[in-house]
Order: structure tokens, then sequence, then C-alpha cells
């Protein structure tokens, strides 16, 4: 159980009829999608982000806390702890990671770990559209419903070499924001799906930002809120790497 957890720190059918998508279709939409999320272009701004959330597991009814520093073009350092269970620090200086954690010790990020540590680095530069870190995205001709709601449905497929599994976004067709994310992800209980649902969205800094987020995974749910979102704050690069 503390295993899942602790994962569960780090990281939704029924279709309806919606259209064919060629790529001119298909453009558009995701140009519609970068769109919803930084109207104004303010994500050009950003040099450095940190973000706190405070986190609830669930059925365990267990508090964490998670802290995210990014740094432009992709430097990471998360610092997520359960209290009296674990504390768990990643350093990933934008080619390489180390993870701290109370219990495993210093583990080096390897293989797929670490590919999958860089595409979230990707993911994580707000300048950054999903055409900018795919190698393919494709939609599909159905929407399909969750919760009484239609969604688009968007395939994103990174690049071959890296042997990730894709991601799937179930995308409002009105905002235009990503409400579900469904992902498969390489860990040492083997491979695992993860579900991610956005509750509440919010406008931080110019740029809407998920405020509550629900993740599921191995029947258990963390349901995180976001307490505050700063940008700018200067970090030097070592921050962003480990030392002994």
């Amino acid at each position: 159980m503390k295993k899942a957890v602790i994962f569960l720190l780090a990281v939704f059918s029924f279709a309806t009829l919606f259209g064919a998508w060629d790529a001119q279709k298909t453009d558009k939409f995701l140009d519609a999608m970068a769109k919803a999320v930084d109207p104004d272009g303010n994500s050009k701004n950003i040099r450095t982000f940190e973000i706190m959330t405070e986190c609830l597991i669930q059925p365990v009814n267990m508090k964490m806390q998670s802290q995210i520093f990014f740094k432009i073009p992709g430097k990471i350092k998360s610092v997520m702890s359960v209290p009296n269970i674990s504390n768990t620090t990643l350093y990933f200086d934008g080619e390489k990671g180390f993870k701290v954690d109370t219990l495993a010790g210093v583990v080096p990020l390897e293989g797929k770990v670490l590919e999958e540590t860089k595409l979230t680095a990707l993911e994580m530069n707000p300048v950054k559209k999903l055409k900018d870190i795919f190698d393919k995205i494709e939609i599909d001709d159905q929407m399909e419903v969750r919760d009484g709601k239609k969604y688009v449905v968007v395939n994103c497929y990174p690049k071959p070499s890296s042997g990730l599994f894709p991601k799937k976004y179930l995308v409002d067709p009105q905002s235009k924001l990503i409400v579900y994310g469904i992902s498969k992800s390489n860990t040492d209980m083997g491979v695992l799906e993860g579900v991610t649902r956005v509750l509440k969205f919010k406008k931080m800094h110019g740029v809407m930002m998920a405020e509550v987020v629900e993740q599921t995974m191995m029947n258990m749910k963390v349901i995180g809120t976001v307490k505050y979102f700063n940008v700018n704050t200067e970090y030097p690069d070592s921050f962003f790497e480990y030392k002994e």
C-alpha cells in the first residue's frame, strides 16, 4: 500500500459520431486548445514557476503535499511528502535525474522512467503546444461520453524511440480545455494506468490552470487543490541538480 501511495504522489464509454478529422481540421482544433489555455500569450513571459498542491488520498484519507519547481526549458525539482510515511524529492536538470526517497534512498532515473521525465518536462513547459511535444497526434472521429458529457478524443504519441505509451486526452468541445487524461506509466510495480480529471479551472497569471484535480490509479484516488502558483522566481541551475 505504501509503495502505491508514494507512486500516486508522482503521478478516463460510449462514443457519439463527431465527424472526420483531416490534418487541417486537426491543426485548427489543436491551435484552439492552445488559445484556450493561453488566450493572451502570457506564457511566453514565464521563465520559472513554483506550484504547491495540497492533496487527500482516498480511501485511506491520508494527506500529502506536492511542491513543484520548473525552469525553462525543462528543469524540474519536485518535493512530495506524506506525514510520517515518506518524503520524496525529484531532481531533473534537463538531461539526467535522481529520486531521493526516505524509504528507497537515492535512485537514478534510467530507461523509460527517464524518458517519461523528459516528456513531463516538455509538457510542463508553458510555451510548448501539444504539437511541439508529441511525435504524432490523432483525433478520433467519434466523441466519447464521460459522466454524461461528450468530449473530443485527442490521442498523442511520443516519439517511437522513447518506448513510451500513447496518451489520451478528453477535451471539452466548447471550452477546448483538457478535462480528462488517460496514460500508462512504467513503475517498479509494473505498467500502471492512471486517470486524471480536472474538476476546476482557474486563470493564474493569465494562463488557464487546473486548480482542483482528481487522479485515480490502483483503486485509489488523489484529490489535489492548488494553493499557490508563483512565477519568475530566480533559481540557479544547481537548484535542479542532485549532489551527494
